[in-house]
């Protein structure tokens, strides 16, 4: 490895968790890779959840994870505040060092998914959405054990016991705030996609039930309206009882998934040991590039179909 002298020396590595619950344990997946092949403590930089864009009031701290929780918001992260540092320190050469220093001490990915780069860098705080197998493939195992909830509701309890029993089909919808127009690139995955993944699973002979997912139940009836003539449950995890951490948990007890573009289902969908079948999207976002190694080869892939984009 090409910094491996310099991780020797290192003790510790901090990746800053943002977003919902997915994109957190894709930083966890790549940090505790990271870490591993450093064999160097991570820790978990928290700081950043739940503020502006990442506004999801979910968090990865419900789960049994080993790694330390920080709260270190930096103001270096800012660029405002970084080119006023940056213009006030240029004259003063000692400050310039310190600021090179920082500087070094910071990597941010330019990748979604898998970075090449991240293997060399030799960074003490980490940035970045890390959306791939790649990472968590490496540390699967680690993540199985950890990845289990502090507390579970009678709720969760109740519906796993009876998933365990069904082993239905797991249907996920994502809607929330990829209707708002500054995440239209995302796209919301149309009932064609669907219809032709439910058909492609009675085609191979899984006639089981169907669990539906989604953030807005409502808008998911309709967009499935074609499985009127299915036995359908439609999940929804009661409010002040339930949390989203354990509904992802429990969409895992599937025999077979539907995931939509959300890194949500898709952690559900992976952390499954029951599914025989993960079938996702071909294109994962509508208008920009898919982040590069995020669907594994042992996944079906769908052609993608898309609803017209609604302003809120």
């Amino acid at each position: 490895m090409r910094n491996s002298s310099i991780a020797q020396n290192r003790k510790s590595v901090t990746f800053r968790l943002i977003g919902g619950l997915g994109n957190q344990l894709f930083v966890l997946a790549a940090g505790k890779y990271y870490s591993n092949q450093r064999n160097i403590r991570l820790q978990l930089d928290c700081s950043f959840l739940n503020k502006d864009l990442s506004k999801h009031w979910v968090s990865i701290q419900d789960f049994q994870i080993s790694d330390e929780f920080i709260y270190k918001r930096k103001f270096i992260e800012s660029n405002y505040y970084l080119d006023r540092i940056r213009n006030f320190l240029l004259a003063r050469s000692k400050a310039v060092r310190r600021l090179q220093r920082l500087a070094k001490d910071r990597y941010t990915s330019k990748k979604i998914g898998f970075d090449s780069e991240l293997e060399f860098t030799s960074a003490t705080y980490i940035m970045g959405y890390f959306q791939t197998w790649r990472y968590a493939e490496k540390i699967k195992d680690k993540l199985y054990l950890e990845l289990e909830l502090i507390t579970t509701s009678s709720w969760y309890l109740e519906m796993k016991e009876l998933a365990t029993l069904e082993y239905p089909i797991v249907l996920h919808v994502r809607r929330g705030d990829f209707k708002n127009e500054i995440n239209s690139y995302m796209g919301l995955l149309g009932e064609d996609y669907y219809r032709r993944a439910v058909q492609h699973l009675r085609s191979k002979g899984n006639n089981r039930s169907i669990w539906v997912f989604s953030d807005e139940m409502v808008a998911a009836k309709k967009l499935l309206k074609f499985l009127d003539s299915e036995r359908v449950t439609w999940v929804s995890a009661p409010k002040g009882i339930s949390t989203p951490e354990e509904e992802l948990m429990l969409m895992r007890f599937g025999s077979a998934h539907i995931v939509a573009n959300s890194t949500f289902s898709w952690w559900a969908a992976y952390l499954s040991k029951s599914s025989k079948c993960i079938v996702a999207p071909t294109k994962w976002f509508k208008d920009i590039e898919d982040p590069e190694y995020l669907i594994p080869s042992t996944w079906t892939r769908i052609e993608s179909s898309w609803e017209a984009q609604t302003r809120d």
